[in-house]
C-alpha cells in the first residue's frame, strides 16, 4: 500500500505542477508570494510538501514526526525520480 501513496504522491505533484485545470490555482499561489515560483518549479519540492499532505492519510496508531518527516522525503524523491525517467526517456526520442 505504501506503494500506492507514493505513486499517488507524483500524480498529485504532476497534477499541480503540469495540469492545464490547476493553471489558475499556480496563478494564485504565486500571486499570494513569489516563493510560490520556486516551489512549482521544482518536482522534489512540490512532492515533499505533497506527501506531508498524504501522510496523515496513511498512517494509522501513535503519530510521530520523524516518520511524517521521512515521508516527506519519501515522496519528493519518488517525484523526482520519475520526472525525471520522463524527462530523460522523452530527450532519448527526440534524438
Amino acid at each position: 500500500m505504501i506503494f500506492v501513496y507514493l505513486i499517488a504522491t507524483f500524480g498529485i505533484t504532476f497534477f499541480l505542477k503540469e495540469s492545464d485545470l490547476t493553471n489558475w490555482f499556480r496563478i494564485r499561489l504565486i500571486g499570494i508570494h513569489p516563493i510560490f515560483i520556486k516551489l512549482l518549479e521544482c518536482y522534489f519540492c512540490l512532492g515533499f510538501w505533497v506527501a506531508l499532505g498524504i501522510y496523515p492519510l496513511t498512517f494509522s496508531g501513535k503519530y510521530n514526526i520523524i516518520d511524517h518527516i521521512l515521508w516527506g522525503f519519501g515522496g519528493a524523491t519518488i517525484s523526482l525520480a520519475i520526472s525525471s525517467l520522463t524527462y530523460h526517456s522523452s530527450k532519448v526520442g527526440d534524438q
